[in-house]
């Protein structure tokens, strides 16, 4: 068996696993499903066709965040996004906080900050297993819709579905893909997505000083490429499948290692 093989077998064996986490939560399904109705809304209230979606990587930096604000489009940020909210006044329309992780104790402040910062203007879109720890994030004071992840792999360019049970996509950028798709719109474009911190011995976002950051990387460098050769198969998977649906995807990160997309970078949207 060669490593391709090896490899396309790892892809299966989550997949089944993925599968296997299905059938037992199936007695839930219901409510779940319950839950997942309101996504209807997402997608009959959608206002424009494009929408940004910023990853946390060292470009974002450069890029004019309140040039975003008067654009024709939507705006998707992610995870820790807060953090750079001293340096725009951009209220996104959607702020994706994907990982289990943020309702861990050593998270969750992260969480609360990210609530308190956007809940006047913003949608929050969180995992379903949230609600497994804290039932009562259902009744928080902000507006927020949930997504089920968790009904195999995205091994192939399947259709998925917003008010279903979706398989899982990767890191939180490719979650972030597949909610645009899925809530309908016609152009995504990239920002931030550098996806490249596997290349620096140290930390690096947008925030905490992005390159010139000291902190040490808190995943070892075999685990991170290990994550990121799915990560970037999931990729390839949305692009095939946005291009079957007639869905534009454009990378205009700039130095992003991303390559299932095409690229082409706006400048006009950097600061310099």
């Amino acid at each position: 068996m060669d490593f391709r093989s090896l490899y396309r077998l790892n892809l299966q064996i989550i997949n089944a696993g993925g599968k296997i986490k299905y059938l037992l939560r199936l007695p839930l399904l219901s409510k779940t499903k319950e839950l997942l109705k309101k996504n209807e809304e997402i997608i009959a209230n959608r206002k424009h066709d494009t929408i940004y979606i910023c990853g946390l990587g060292p470009s974002l930096a450069d890029v004019d965040l309140d040039g975003l604000i008067d654009k024709d489009a939507d705006t998707l940020v992610v995870n820790h996004f807060f953090k750079m909210a001293e340096k725009t006044k951009l209220r996104p329309t959607y702020y994706m906080m994907a990982d289990a992780g943020f309702m861990k104790p050593k998270h969750i402040e992260a969480f609360k900050k990210a609530v308190e910062m956007y809940k006047k203007d913003t949608i929050f879109i969180w995992n379903t297993s949230f609600l497994n720890v804290n039932p009562d994030l259902i009744n928080l004071d902000c507006k927020k819709t949930f997504l089920a992840m968790y009904n195999g792999f995205y091994i192939g360019p399947k259709k998925f579905e917003l008010t279903k049970v979706m398989p899982a996509f990767g890191n939180v950028v490719c979650v972030a893909i597949a909610f645009a798709i899925g809530a309908g719109y016609k152009k995504i474009i990239l920002l931030g997505c550098d996806f490249n911190s596997f290349a620096f011995p140290h930390e690096i976002h947008c925030y905490d000083g992005g390159k010139e950051n000291k902190s040490a990387r808190r995943i070892s460098l075999d685990f991170e490429l290990f994550c990121y050769c799915f990560d970037a198969s999931v990729h390839v998977r949305l692009a095939e499948y946005a291009r079957t649906l007639g869905v534009e995807i454009i990378n205009s990160t700039r130095g992003s290692l991303i390559d299932a997309y095409p690229m082409n970078v706006n400048e006009s949207l950097y600061r310099y």
